[in-house]
């Protein structure tokens, strides 16, 4: 039988095959103590979906504030330009130093650019990582779910039903979102965060418009 079990330490819950529930057990490695918590009741569909929307919402919003930063930054080509132009020109001794003031400019320039350089593929990593937590695998649950309710109302007289509709549009925009998120690659630049961030807010109102009919809906 199985029950679903907390870790005391981590909070983690974890479901296990056991045959005695009734006192705290060592189930995992290490010795780490679970103990026996309720089942989650279960959310229903529209829940999920706005669970998903409110995750892809907050990824959208990241993205936002990460091209914000990418754009507040000095420009690499013009750092570059004013590199090459200051190359070769003579300039007068700086004593104090020991340089002149051409060379000091030109590496102060060259630092600037590396460290722009450093900041800017910090922040295309940071872009990365969050098109990673998108979970594509929660809106497939919720097609497969619907595919096979729909599939089991297929060739009996609920075909003909509004309700039959309703689950066949569901199953078309849901196939369109995964297509959608599967199509979404790597970031390596500022266009391609604004070419996600596109491609999210489609994907969000295509979602919000989706009407999930009830379990006992009958329509027409």
């Amino acid at each position: 039988m199985n029950k679903m079990f907390k870790n005391e330490v981590t909070g983690e819950t974890r479901e296990f095959e056991v045959a005695d529930t009734r006192k705290r057990l060592i189930l995992a490695t290490n010795g780490s103590k679970w103990k026996v918590v309720p089942r989650p009741k279960p959310k229903s569909r529209s829940c999920r979906r706005d669970g998903i929307v409110s995750n892809l919402i907050t990824i959208c919003d990241e993205l936002s504030s990460i091209k914000d930063e990418l754009k507040s930054l000095e420009s690499e080509e013009d750092l570059i330009e004013e590199i090459e132009q200051g190359q070769g020109r003579e300039y007068p001794k700086d004593f104090n130093y020991g340089l002149d003031e051409g060379r000091k400019k030109q590496e102060e320039l060259k630092l600037k650019l590396e460290e722009v350089k450093q900041q800017r593929e910090a922040f295309i990593a940071d872009a990365q990582c969050l098109v990673k937590k998108i979970n594509i695998g929660e809106v497939e649950k919720l097609l497969d779910e619907l595919q096979d309710w729909r599939d089991n109302m297929t060739g009996t007289s609920l075909e003909s039903t509004q309700k039959y509709q309703i689950l066949d549009e569901c199953v078309v925009i849901f196939y369109e979102v995964i297509n959608s998120l599967k199509s979404i690659s790597n970031i390596y630049s500022e266009g391609d965060i604004e070419r996600v961030m596109s491609v999210l807010r489609e994907v969000i109102n295509n979602l919000r418009s989706v009407e999930f009919p009830g379990m006992f809906y009958k329509g027409r």
